[in-house]
């Protein structure tokens, strides 16, 4: 025999408590066919039909529900909300090309598990580029309708343009969990697992100091970033490009420094010339020259070098203590620029000129050291 009435209204609210509305609508329906009187059932189900936006069915059991109950407020309210929404959902399909977001928002106040204009509503935000509120109510869909894979995979998409990967790979394993073969969450599962190992590899890197290997994955050969750009979430746009920025400016300090260096590769050595160490103090280089200047001076020399070879010498001599004796001078050739060389005057140029944002960061190819004059190879990490 079939469970009477009674048991099928005790099963009907115990469905409500675990929140498995559908279920409790099926054995509400039970109740009233077995018996049509029994006002409990019919307003319980008028209540669910009201949330879930089934208004027509809503109105038609409250209206039957008031004529043995016409001074109930609760009834009365309910299908005043009822009717109201009839006329909202009404004007809403008349308008939907046009967004009307505060009537179906006015709506769901009433109709909170409306799933078509819970859905509509996410894409007119979409549409108007409100992503934060088209994601809170793609995910309230997502619970309200938990085997619907367009949904979740929506949300992975969603939430991966954001910059949230984790949230976003939540959600398309729950994709795959509803199908495991489903091409499209298949797709975007291997896509997300790709960005977090690519920004996983870039913090290692940086950590080990590589940056070479950071533009290489980022510009010249991976073009991790191209994939970062077409993905459009702006905080992983921007720690992808902090790391470039960082990467490009250590270049230009390892071309500095490469520079510097191949500058005093070809300069005179002013301290050897004074037989001095370059931590020499003023009173030293002045006594140093002093001693040169007496052993080398033209009128006192007596080496078997001749006169010209003793005058160029002396020269020198003159020339590293106009240098080093002087405090600005020194500062000068100790960072490169030979202030007696009248070729080292015109100023260092823009090592990267030409360089035009990171599309086509190509100078760091094979950049591998500097070749210094002799044939010195002067190595610096990047």
């Amino acid at each position: 025999l079939d469970p009477d009435h009674v048991t099928f209204y005790r099963r009907a609210t115990a469905y409500l408590l675990l929140g498995r509305n559908e279920l409790a609508i099926q054995d509400l329906n039970r109740v009233l066919e077995l018996k049509h009187d029994n006002t409990p059932a019919r307003l319980k189900r008028a209540t669910l039909l009201l949330y879930q936006g089934s208004l027509d069915k809503a109105a038609e059991d409250l209206r039957i529900y008031l004529k043995s109950h016409p001074n109930e407020e609760k009834a009365t309210e309910l299908l005043h909300n009822a009717e109201l929404g009839q006329t909202l959902l009404a004007s809403i399909n008349s308008s939907i090309a046009n967004c009307p977001v505060e009537e179906m928002s006015q709506l769901l106040q009433f109709c909170p598990k409306f799933t078509e204009i819970l859905q509509s509503r996410a894409e007119c935000y979409m549409k108007i580029n409100d992503v934060e509120m088209a994601v809170g109510d793609y995910a309230r869909l997502s619970k309200l309708l938990p085997n619907r894979n367009d949904i979740t995979l929506k949300l992975s998409h969603l939430y991966s343009s954001m910059g949230e990967l984790d949230r976003g790979l939540q959600y398309v394993k729950e994709c795959l969990r509803n199908d495991p073969d489903e091409r499209d969450c298949k797709k975007q599962f291997r896509s997300i697992k790709n960005f977090q190992k690519g920004f996983k590899n870039l913090e290692k890197l940086e950590s080990q100091n590589k940056w070479k290997a950071v533009v290489t994955q980022l510009v010249t050969e991976d073009k991790f970033l191209d994939d970062i750009e077409r993905l459009g979430a702006k905080n992983l746009k921007k720690q992808a490009y902090s790391l470039l920025c960082k990467a490009y400016r250590r270049a230009i300090e390892g071309y500095r420094k490469a520079e510097l260096l191949n500058k005093r590769a070809s300069m005179k050595d002013y301290y050897k010339i004074l037989g001095v160490s370059k931590s020499a103090t003023q009173r030293e280089i002045k006594k140093a020259y002093r001693k040169k200047a007496q052993e080398w001076h033209p009128d006192k020399y007596q080496g078997d070098l001749d006169a010209e070879t003793v005058q160029k010498k002396m020269a020198e001599i003159n020339q590293a203590y106009e240098v080093l004796g002087n405090e600005e001078l020194r500062e000068k050739y100790d960072n490169g620029e030979d202030p007696a060389d009248p070729n080292q005057q015109q100023g260092g140029g823009n090592p990267f000129q030409g360089f035009h944002g990171f599309q086509g960061f190509q100078g760091f190819q094979g950049f591998q050291g500097f070749q210094g004059h002799g044939g010195q190879q002067f190595h610096f990490q990047f």
